[in-house]
């Protein structure tokens, strides 16, 4: 049912449509090798803290405004009509929360602890929210189609106490992320709501977003994602229900052996992919 068109990859799948892929990180090239693994991932180019001005910056990090500055500058330097994919990891709210010269707008209340990193966090946040307000203005007015997809990787490093007083459920509760996927199609524009799902279905989602034919390798993602709606090493969603990857119905099973087969050809295997996506 499903057919290998070549490499699955996100960036590979886009540079064979035409796109020219953007990789930037107003950090370290060398942070987490991610000069070389974004060239190995295959981005046309990456951008780094070198090349950002480093005029706005919050607590010495690049903020939030210039690196959405930096993803505007982009596209407006882009040829008309020439597609554009921009992959970012901002850096402005990156931990830790403890920074003597920045001072909190946002404070935490009816809580039993003070909780200074916290009141830290959520004040950087705002300054997010505002530069993304800004970000999402200049691509409402933008000639061309644009996807914004939005999302976290991690939540922060805060007080143990802190989360042990906001939440009953931390092993679970602390690996949530919000994230949204915003289009500038105003006549197509519809609002949904996703409950819940993982950061593995997320490309799928982002293409479901485009005008880009869904290739098989993400439908079939998102046919995964209506059995098995979110996954992560330890355990998945099903029919409403946390379970351990150890518990798994015949339903489950066989769309998991399928999926796991698939992601390993997809990955590793070069020269075999054409048996098992086929």
């Amino acid at each position: 049912q499903y057919v290998k068109e070549g490499d699955n990859s996100l960036v590979s799948l886009l540079k064979k449509r035409g796109y020219h892929t953007v990789a930037m990180h107003p950090y370290h090239a060398s942070g987490w090798n991610r000069n070389k693994v974004f060239e190995n991932l295959g981005f046309d180019e990456s951008l780094f803290l070198d090349e950002f001005k480093q005029e706005k910056l919050v607590r010495s990090y690049v903020s939030d405004e210039e690196f959405y500055d930096t993803i505007i500058s982009q596209f407006e330097k882009k040829d008309e009509g020439k597609p554009l994919f921009v992959y970012g990891i901002s850096m402005q709210n990156h931990g830790g929360y403890v920074h003597e010269d920045f001072e909190s707008h946002v404070e935490v209340t009816n809580l039993q602890g003070e909780y200074e990193d916290v009141n830290q966090y959520l004040s950087l946040i705002r300054i997010t929210d505002e530069a993304l307000e800004d970000l999402i203005a200049y691509f409402e007015a933008y000639d061309e189609e644009v996807v914004i997809a939005f999302f976290g990787d991690h939540q922060p490093n805060l007080n143990g106490e802190f989360y042990a007083e906001v939440t009953d459920d931390l092993e679970f509760s602390k690996y949530k992320v919000p994230f949204f996927l915003w289009n500038n199609r105003k006549e197509n524009r519809q609002e949904k709501y996703i409950e819940l799902t993982s950061i593995n279905y997320l490309p799928a989602l982002l293409l479901a977003e485009t005008k880009i034919s869904i290739p098989p390798y993400y439908q079939f993602l998102l046919d995964t994602m209506q059995v098995v709606p979110a996954i992560h090493a330890y355990g998945y969603y099903y029919q409403d229900e946390y379970m351990n990857l150890t518990n798994r119905t015949d339903e489950v099973e066989s769309t998991l052996d399928s999926y796991w087969l698939l992601q390993y050809a997809n990955v590793f295997d070069n020269q075999n992919q054409s048996e098992y996506f086929n």
